[in-house]
Parts: structure tokens; sequence; C-alpha cells
């Protein structure tokens, strides 16, 4: 297993967002980091509040 670290920097954060919304807009995998992002969520309890899997394109969280 490897280490992971924090993301320090706002810029670098932002660029994260951004990759997820529009390089790969998948919408369940964005709305999934910006929940992390703001609460203090895992990953496995995020997982338990998605009843179904959207694998939409995130059209329109990009608007």
């Amino acid at each position: 297993m490897s280490t992971t670290y924090p993301i320090k920097s706002e810029e670098n954060l932002e660029k994260f967002k951004e990759y997820y919304l529009l390089k790969k807009p998948i919408c369940r995998n964005y709305t999934m980091i910006i929940l992390g992002l703001n609460t203090a969520f895992r990953i496995s309890e995020e997982r338990t509040l998605f009843p179904y899997s959207p694998r939409g394109p995130c059209a329109a969280l990009a608007a």
C-alpha cells in the first residue's frame, strides 16, 4: 500500500477538481470528489450514500 499526502495548495486542488469535471467527466466520480473534499467522509462511507452509480457525463455540472 502506498502513502498518500494531502493537497495543500489551493491551485493544485482546483486543478484536481477541474481534471475530473472537464477531462474525465464522469458524474459519479466528480460528485464523490466534491463530497469528499467538503465533508469528513471516507470513500467507503461515500459509496453507501449512492444507491446507484450514474456513469454519464457531467454536462449539467460543467455548465
